[in-house]
């Protein structure tokens, strides 16, 4: 029985997750220097734009310490913390034949919301509409992937957005019924926008530099 090809794959699997582990462990420790990446489904240039002029109108109303770029408006999928950028192919050989053909699929904006405390919020997000079952069987499919690398899975139920800012620091509470209301035409005009999954997107965090988020692979989802 020839098990010589099985054998170099399951070994070369084992290195690539003994790797990931350890870069992933030596940047959470302070010892790697490595950047976040993670694993997301891009948006449109026309949806970020529009995005971003909704944005721009609650800013001058609305006091977050920091509004993401409108190119790093992303849906994440995978975190996958400090690891090095070397480690891009590895993640190829493994996520990009998970995803294959797994099809495109229609998503749109959905209204906003907030992660913490209604009166002193960390996180102001877009929600994410469609077709959401979807989404979350394409995140289940990237976890399994993941986990064959060694990456924990997420233990928290898959909650889809889009975030457009983070930490309130205004005086007082904030009025969530009037910041929805900035953004409710977007969720409105599905038309407008909605749009086809049809890829994700490997990204490196840059601190300190905006755009942020820079592109290392992409991992198509229609053959």
């Amino acid at each position: 029985m020839d098990t010589g090809p099985k054998e170099t794959r399951e070994s070369r699997e084992a290195k690539e997750a003994r790797e990931a582990r350890g870069t992933r462990e030596a940047g959470a420790n302070g010892t790697g220097g490595h950047a976040n990446l993670f694993i997301a489904v891009p948006l449109p240039d026309d949806v970020k734009r529009r995005l971003a002029e909704a944005v721009s109108a609650a800013q001058r109303d609305f006091a977050f310490r920091k509004w993401v770029h409108p190119a790093d408006y992303h849906i994440t999928v995978k975190f996958l913390g400090p690891l090095d950028p070397r480690l891009a192919s590895a993640l190829r050989e493994t996520v990009a034949p998970a995803v294959a053909g797994f099809g495109r699929f229609a998503l749109r904006l959905a209204p906003p919301g907030v992660f913490g405390r209604p009166e002193a919020p960390r996180i102001l997000w877009m929600g994410v509409g469609g077709d959401r079952a979807a989404l979350g069987a394409l995140q289940q499919a990237v976890e399994q992937a993941a986990a064959r690398l060694g990456f924990p899975p997420e233990q928290r139920p898959y909650a889809p957005h889009i975030t457009m800012a983070r930490q309130w620091t205004g005086a007082g509470k904030p009025d969530l019924e009037r910041l929805a209301a900035c953004f409710a035409p977007l969720s409105a005009a599905e038309d407008a926008l909605s749009w086809e999954a049809d890829e994700l997107v490997l990204y490196r965090t840059r601190m300190g530099r905006q755009p942020m988020y820079e592109r290392l692979d992409r991992y198509p989802l229609v053959d």
